[in-house]
């Protein structure tokens, strides 16, 4: 998922095991299950190896509802969830941002609707029901999000916005790492006992944060203008044999398994 501002221009990011689709692609904004709000657009820019596809769209107003961007082209048609806020992201670090539910996934028995013990994988709104919300709120995450990627830019030295763009996805589950490790601290009472996963978060996340850093810096000696991709919003490696499609025929894409959130899902 991608967090954007309503009203606001935004760059999509579509990264594909095939090149030369630049002509032939479309992306397009839609309301589940098929309204289209803005687009179709062509007319998409290469970057990388001339497999990594970019366009421009505008984001509707905001809604309680999750849109979908949508890409269409030659065997190929590919979808990710877009959330559309009044404001700006947290922290404007959307190249490195992750989703509560990625953070969610990392400590599930913090998603717990309050007063039971169903697992939600998410946190759910401050506005939710009283029995129907979870300790912490999504507000509360999405704050410490923002904090825990500001620490892994400045820990790369880098803007968290210019992360090269085939090092967003590990860049990305390394703040919800972060982030999970912030909401445990919440827990003071509960860090060094086995009722709290922060140990094991905070052994994980300082192996792979200078693992990140040197890659950062490799790729960025390699190619100095790889940093030079601000604000480029990545979707997940979508093609027709690596992300949902629509096969001809089919009405609707079967289901996959996302990678950064490692489950499935069917759109």
């Amino acid at each position: 998922m991608i967090t954007v501002e309503q009203n606001t221009q935004f760059q999509a990011v579509l990264f594909s095991n095939r090149t030369g689709l630049e002509a032939a692609l479309t992306a397009e904004i839609i309301r589940p299950p098929s309204e289209v709000v803005f687009g179709p657009v062509g007319g998409a820019t290469v970057a990388g190896d001339g497999n990594i596809y970019i366009v421009t769209l505008m984001a509707p107003a905001a809604d309680d509802d999750l849109y979908l961007i949508r890409w269409d082209g030659p065997s190929l048609s590919a979808v990710e969830e877009l959330r559309v806020i009044e404001g700006a992201p947290p922290s404007q670090a959307l190249g490195l941002m992750p989703d509560v539910a990625d953070v969610g996934a990392l400590i599930r028995f913090r998603t717990k609707q309050r007063g039971t013990n169903v697992e939600l994988g998410t946190f759910a709104p401050a506005s939710a029901p009283y029995d129907e919300g979870t300790r912490p709120t999504r507000e509360e995450v999405e704050r410490l999000i923002g904090m825990a990627v500001e620490d892994v830019a400045n820990a790369c030295s880098i803007s968290a916005t210019s992360i090269p763009i085939q090092l967003r996805n590990m860049g990305r589950a390394l703040a919800a790492k972060g982030a999970a490790m912030l909401v445990e601290v919440s827990y003071p009472e509960q860090i060094n006992s086995d009722r709290s996963a922060f140990n094991a978060l905070r052994s994980l996340y300082n192996d792979a944060l200078p693992r990140f850093c040197a890659a950062v810096s490799d790729a960025i000696a390699a190619d100095p203008t790889a940093e030079q991709t601000e604000n480029l919003l990545p979707l997940y490696y979508f093609d027709d044999s690596t992300g949902p499609f629509v096969a001809p025929g089919r009405e609707t894409p079967r289901p996959w398994r996302d990678p950064s959130i490692n489950r499935y899902r069917d759109w």
